[in-house]
């Protein structure tokens, strides 16, 4: 099942072997989190909805969950409530398609080796052990989208600093 919030969005995300629940408000989004949807989409910026606190409740549910962004410096609030990925707007459909593959693969494999009792580790993003923040100095920023080939986006979540810089892997 996947759960899309705000209703309105539910046409950009491929449903292939997924029911697609929407939901207008956020009272409707945190009553559909009871259905046990296996991926969560959220617009970070919809109005009358805590993003923060709607992907911790969609992590308590179990769900995997996506997080679309207009302003890449969302990004550490969306990584520190959970997210598991994280695209900027404006959405690629062929990005969105290969998210929710990946989230979709990962959910099945968790379900056959713990029959979806434990929370989804990881997700897209991954920590960059070889970069260091600009900011601050920490190392091993979150890498959380790739703008091409040779460009990602990096979040500190030390500092909540956001930088677009060469792609590491």
């Amino acid at each position: 099942m996947l759960l899309v919030v705000p209703e309105s969005d539910v046409n950009l995300y491929p449903s292939a072997d997924l029911t697609r629940l929407t939901a207008r408000t956020a009272p409707a989004a945190l009553q559909q989190l009871s259905r046990h949807p296996h991926i969560v989409v959220i617009d970070w910026d919809m109005d009358g909805i805590d993003g923060d606190e709607f992907c911790r409740a969609a992590v308590s549910a179990r769900a995997a969950v996506l997080v679309a962004a207009a302003d890449p410096a969302s990004a550490p609030r969306a990584l520190k409530a959970g997210c598991h990925a994280l695209l900027l707007k404006p959405l690629m459909p062929m990005l969105i398609a290969a998210r929710l593959g990946r989230l979709t693969r990962a959910q099945k494999a968790r379900s056959r080796v713990t029959g979806l009792r434990a929370p989804l580790q990881g997700g897209t993003h991954r920590l960059c052990s070889e970069t260091t923040c600009p900011y601050c100095g920490t190392a091993a920023p979150t890498s959380f989208e790739f703008s091409s080939h040779r460009r990602a986006w990096y979040a500190c979540l030390s500092c909540d600093q956001v930088w677009l810089a060469a792609r590491r892997e």
